[in-house]
C-alpha cells in the first residue's frame, strides 16, 4: 500500500472538490503534488509546499505515515489507541502525544517534525579537506553573528586556509555554514540540553540542618523548569518531586512560545548521596526510553549547573554547594525553621523572577510544544518507573 494511502477518509472528504483536478492552488503558479492536496485541501498554502518541496523522498513517506496515523486518531478511529497510533506514526508514545494535541490545531508538515533534513552535498572530498572547514566553521558563525549566509561562506572559504583547486564550491560551503547555523539554533532552543542538579540552600530546617534544592535547568534558555525541595540523602525522590513540577508548568503552558527543540538531545544530572539508587533510576530509563536519559556525573559536584546558569542566590536564598551533605555535621535547633512546604513556597518568587528575567531576553525560534522525549522522561522520573 502505497503511503498516501494512509490519509485518511475524513481527510479525503475535506477536499473532494479536488479530486481530479489539476491539483493546482489558486495562488501558486505550477502544480501541486496532489498527496499535498490530499492533505490540505485545493488550496495548499506555500509554505507547505516550500517544506514538502526540500523534503526528500524518504521524509515525504515518513510524514505521509504520521500523517495517517493522526488523522485516524483524531478523527476517533474506533479501537485505536494512542500506543497503536504512535506505533502506527513510526515515534514514541510521548512524542506522538505532542503531534496530536496539536495536529487538530495547526495542521501543518512542520507539526510532524519530520521536515528539517540536512541537505546532503553531491561532491566529494579528501578527509584532509573537510577536517579543514570543519576545524574553523564553529568559530566563523560565531564571531560572525548577524553576518548574511553568503559573508559567512566567503569568510569560510577565506579561513579554511585551503588552496583554490581545493576549496569546494559555494553550494558546498553554504551547506557546512547553514548546518552549523542550525545547530547553535538548536542547541539555544528549549529542551535540547537539561541539566539536573542539587545542592544546600541558606534555609534552615526545625532541627538546624539545611534545606537542599533540586533544580530542573534547560542549558540552553536559563529557564528553571522544574524545582523541589528536599534532602540529598534521597535525591531520587527530590528529582522525581522536581520532575513532577516540571511536568505541571509544561503541561500548564508556563512556557508559552515556539522556544522548544524538536528533540532532546542529552541531560546530565547531579547525584545526591544516594548515588548508586541514581544509577539504577537511569539505568531504567535507559531500557524504557533510551534517547536523551540523564548522564549521571560524579558524585560530590553539586551545584555546578546551578552556579553556572542560575548563580548561587535566588532573592536572599543562598545556595550553598560547599555545605551540601554536611549540614548535618552542624545541626542544632533552629528557631525560624522551615517546613519543607515552606521552604518550596519560599523559592516560588525568586524562580519566577528567575525565569522572567531570562523570558525578557530570550530571542529563540523552535517548536511550539516540548519534546516528546522529554514529557515522557518527566513522566517516567516523575513516578519513579
Amino acid at each position: 500500500m502505497d503511503a498516501v494511502d494512509h490519509v485518511s477518509d475524513a481527510t479525503r472528504g475535506t477536499i473532494a472538490l479536488a479530486i481530479g483536478s489539476s491539483a493546482t492552488g489558486p495562488e501558486l503558479p505550477g502544480p501541486v503534488d496532489e498527496r499535498l492536496v490530499d492533505i490540505f485541501g485545493s488550496c495548499v498554502p506555500r509554505d507547505e509546499v516550500a517544506i514538502w518541496t526540500d523534503m526528500p523522498p524518504a521524509r515525504r513517506a515518513k510524514a505521509l505515515q504520521r500523517i495517517g496515523a493522526l488523522d485516524r486518531y483524531c478523527t476517533g478511529e474506533e479501537g485505536l489507541t494512542a500506543k497503536k497510533a504512535a506505533a502506527d506514526a513510526g515515534v514514541k508514545l510521548g512524542r506522538f502525544y505532542q503531534m496530536a494535541r496539536a495536529w487538530p490545531n495547526e495542521r501543518s508538515l512542520r507539526t510532524l517534525g519530520t521536515y528539517a533534513v540536512a541537505t546532503q552535498s553531491r561532491e566529494r572530498f579528501k578527509p584532509e579537506v573537510v577536517a579543514a572547514i570543519q576545524a574553523v566553521v564553529t568559530d566563523v558563525v560565531r564571531f560572525n553573528e548577524g553576518v548574511s549566509v553568503a559573508r559567512l561562506v566567503q569568510v569560510l572559504a577565506e579561513r579554511s586556509g585551503l588552496p583554490a583547486e581545493n576549496l569546494p564550491k559555494k553550494n558546498t560551503l553554504r551547506v557546512f555554514v547553514e548546518r552549523e547555523l542550525r545547530r547553535v539554533r538548536e542547541v539555544k532552543q528549549a529542551g535540547h540540553e537539561i541539566l539536573f542538579d542539587c545542592c544546600a540552600t541558606s534555609m534552615r530546617r526545625a532541627d538546624g540542618r539545611r534545606h537542599d534544592i533540586f533544580v530542573i535547568i534547560d542549558a540552553g534558555t536559563r529557564l528553571i523548569l522544574g524545582l523541589a525541595v528536599g534532602d540529598t540523602t534521597n535525591s531520587a525522590a527530590g528529582y522525581a518531586e522536581a520532575a513532577r513540577d516540571a511536568l505541571h508548568r509544561v503541561a500548564e503552558d508556563a512556557f508559552p512560545g515556539s522556544i522548544w527543540a524538536t528533540r532532546i538531545e542529552r541531560s546530565q544530572l547531579v547525584p545526591g548521596e544516594d548515588s548508586d539508587q541514581i544509577r539504577i533510576v537511569a539505568a531504567k530509563l535507559v531500557a524504557a526510553i533510551g534517547r536523551g536519559v540523564p548522564q549521571v556525573v560524579g558524585q560530590g559536584t553539586y551545584g555546578r549547573y546551578i552556579r553556572e546558569h542560575i548563580g548561587l542566590k535566588l532573592d536572599a536564598i543562598q545556595m550553598l554547594p560547599g555545605r551540601t551533605g554536611k549540614g548535618r555535621e552542624e545541626a542544632s535547633p533552629a528557631k525560624l525553621g522551615l517546613s519543607e512546604i515552606d521552604a518550596r513556597a519560599r523559592l516560588e518568587v525568586p524562580l519566577a523572577a528567575h525565569n522572567a528575567l531570562v523570558w525578557a531576553e530570550l530571542a529563540v525560534v523552535g517548536e511550539p510544544q516540548a519534546p516528546g522525549e522529554f514529557v515522557t522522561l518527566l513522566e517516567l522520573l516523575g513516578n519513579q518507573l
